[in-house]
């Protein structure tokens, strides 16, 4: 038996950016009560966050980005505009393993940290 609830409201969540020695060196953390999503990145690739708002999934133009797990990981608005999807698979945007939606202010979050992290490690 398999069982589901849905809740209306999505669960506010918390962005952190850290620059590391590693490769990619970019981690970008998704986290709140009941999710933790670590997203490992390289600078170049962050420039296509400013594209996911307008990245439909059902028009097949899901940006990828990052890396989760050693798989891609694809972002795009939801149908509804008012959320984004984290897809992450071995292949592609439609045959996902994890999915996970945020509010669309998370994007404007990521961004944001993004070059926070980035202008601080040039110093």
């Amino acid at each position: 038996m398999n069982a589901m609830t849905t809740s209306p409201q999505l669960i506010a969540t918390g962005v952190s950016v850290a620059l590391n020695d590693d490769e990619p060196p970019l981690q970008i953390k998704l986290s709140n009560a009941v999710t933790e999503l670590n997203i490992y990145c390289t600078p170049e690739e962050t420039d296509a966050f400013s594209e996911v708002a307008h990245a439909s999934w059902e028009q097949r133009a899901s940006r990828q980005i990052g890396k989760c797990l050693g798989r891609k990981v694809f972002w795009c608005i939801a149908e509804d505009g008012k959320s984004i999807n984290v897809l992450v698979s071995e292949d592609d945007d439609e045959t996902w393993d994890i999915a996970v939606t945020y509010p669309a202010s998370v994007l404007e979050m990521i961004i944001s940290e993004i070059a926070k992290e980035l202008a601080d490690g040039a110093e």
